[in-house]
């Protein structure tokens, strides 16, 4: 009878969660605005795609010049193409609206997601992509992981020395029966790990298993891409981590040897051959504005003012920043975004490997040539 109660208790809380996620938009016949705890939150109005390491960051903290755009705090946000959602928490990323107010989404791996631009479309958003010359932009990809392979040896130590009671962990949040040696039983980390695992109202109960490492200490994009493995493969982490009890083995760590920057299958590369990618957006989002990196350098007041038309709103001129102002408008405006290394001074390839990647790139920017005029400088 009490399982019977539970599986009723259940639905009900399911029913009720669905009537709230689809009745918040009846005050509003174009449902672009739901009304959540008496305020009213609407869909983004510009939601920049991509691409990655081709100045999405940059072009966000000009946009937000405007009096009339907002932009999540988080800067990237990745709620479309994946599952499960939660419609009320992605709305409430954005502050209550006001007239006049146009909110943005600015995710550029949206981009290279096969059924994002088909999701979107259910939406009100208006679509905007910033390319960057092929070559600089992977290889700035290259760096930046680079960097973070070489930069997250001591976390991964941490890992390692932790890994008995994390893997435990994250067994318990993914519900598996999991045998706990009684040594572990008097582990007062571990005791902690469990407690707040079982007790989390957290959508992502496995964060807590990372809850107690240390932050002054460990280099933080390497725990972000543990955290995305626990998250969104958990049980085959698990798995993994008792079956082998090696970190890097179950892809929670680095390479021994990382790659060279060649012209391969590297997704550095393939993020680089825009022409699929923008192909598969245009399909969906025919009127999808597309700017370029390098004018944005040269030209931010007249690269955002075509923003700026494109979203409906009163002309309005940005000041152009240096780096160091810059940086101090990220802190500001996005003050949830973790840095990574791909801030810093990224050196451009060799002469003699840009003729042998311009080769490489030469049939895609010739199909996406078809769509719109590149810029000069790609040519280099």
């Amino acid at each position: 009878m009490l399982k019977w109660t539970s599986f009723i208790i259940v639905l009900i809380a399911l029913w009720r969660y669905r009537q709230t996620t689809d009745e918040c938009f009846k005050d509003d016949e174009n449902r672009q605005c739901c009304t959540i705890h008496g305020a009213k939150h609407c869909w983004p109005g510009i939601i920049i795609v991509g691409a990655k390491k081709a100045g999405s960051t940059l072009l966000s903290t000009y946009m937000e010049q405007h009096p009339d755009i907002h932009h999540a705090a988080q800067k990237e946000l990745h709620y479309f193409g994946h599952t499960p959602k939660n419609k009320t928490d992605y709305l409430l990323k954005f502050k209550p609206s006001v007239p006049r107010q146009v909110n943005v989404e600015c995710t550029p791996a949206y981009m290279t997601s096969p059924s994002t631009a088909a999701e979107i479309a259910e939406t009100p958003a208006k679509l905007v992509i910033i390319l960057r010359n092929p070559i600089d932009r992977a290889y700035s990809e290259y760096w930046m992981a680079y960097q973070i392979n070489e930069q997250a040896r001591p976390s991964l130590d941490w890992l390692q020395q932790n890994l008995l009671a994390i893997t435990k962990c994250l067994g318990v949040v993914n519900n598996i029966d999991v045998h706990i040696p009684e040594v572990m039983k008097s582990f007062p980390a571990f005791l902690k790990y469990l407690s707040m695992a079982k007790n989390t109202p957290s959508k992502y109960k496995s964060d807590t298993c990372l809850m107690f490492f240390p932050k002054e200490e460990l280099y933080w994009q390497h725990i972000i891409h543990v955290r995305e493995r626990f998250r969104h493969f958990g049980l085959e982490t698990y798995h993994c981590l008792e079956e082998y009890k090696n970190a890097t083995r179950c892809q929670l760590g680095m390479l021994k040897t990382f790659p060279p920057f060649e012209p391969n299958g590297e997704r550095w590369i393939k993020d680089s051959e825009y022409y699929p990618q923008i192909k598969q957006v245009l399909r969906h989002h025919p009127n999808t504005l597309i700017l370029f990196y390098e004018d944005l350098i040269s030209s931010p007041r007249k690269t955002t003012s075509r923003i700026f038309e494109f979203a409906g709103l009163s002309p309005f001129n940005v000041t152009k920043r240096t780096k160091k102002e810059t940086s101090a408008d990220i802190d500001r405006f996005f003050p949830e975004f973790v840095r990574n290394s791909g801030w810093t001074t990224v050196p451009r390839p060799k002469l003699k490997n840009r003729i042998k990647f311009r080769k490489h790139f030469v049939p895609f920017n010739k199909q996406l040539s078809s769509i719109i005029t590149l810029p000069k400088k790609w040519k280099i």
